[in-house]
């Protein structure tokens, strides 16, 4: 007989939390939609009255930081996902190209992959990638992950070599 999971809701806290512990309230936001919109999208959702429906075609950051001299693009990761690196390296991209963030053209962007998990294997990527890799490890997601299956509690990718 298989376990009912009931779903839990670590993403949102685990980020909001590491956040609000290392960046001033006000510098920073989450889920930032990036990436500029295909005028011709524009046009036709402006003419059907729904501008902001554009939005939803371009990508999703999980958090922006904005300080005074660099912008930080953060993305959580409570699964073991390679994928994460790329995904950030493109909305690095996205940023740099939406008239929304002019106004931050010429600062550095750091980007920061966000995890409760050690996993040297996709750490070593994310150096290579100049993506930092920075674990936070709550004592609330301890009972959480320990409750995921060890794929997914402690990373798929746990014991590959890195080399």
């Amino acid at each position: 007989m298989a376990k009912n999971r009931t779903y839990r809701i670590i993403h949102e806290p685990f980020l909001t939390e590491w956040l609000m512990r290392n960046y001033p309230l006000g510098s920073w936001r989450t889920n930032v939609r990036v990436g500029p919109v295909a005028p011709e999208l524009k046009a036709i959702a402006e003419e059907a009255g729904f501008p902001w429906v554009t939005k939803l075609w371009t990508g999703s950051v999980d958090a922006v930081v904005e300080l005074p001299d660099r912008t930080v693009l953060v993305e959580a990761m409570v699964r073991a996902e390679h994928g994460k690196i790329q995904q950030l390296k493109n909305y690095a991209q996205l940023y740099r190209s939406d008239p929304e963030f002019s106004h931050r053209a010429g600062l550095p962007i750091e980007l920061v992959l966000l995890t409760p998990l050690d996993v040297p294997f996709i750490k070593a990527m994310a150096e290579r990638e100049g993506v930092r890799y920075t674990v936070y490890r709550p004592s609330w997601i301890e009972p959480l992950l320990g409750s995921l299956p060890p794929r997914i509690g402690q990373g798929h990718l746990q014991g590959v070599v890195v080399g």
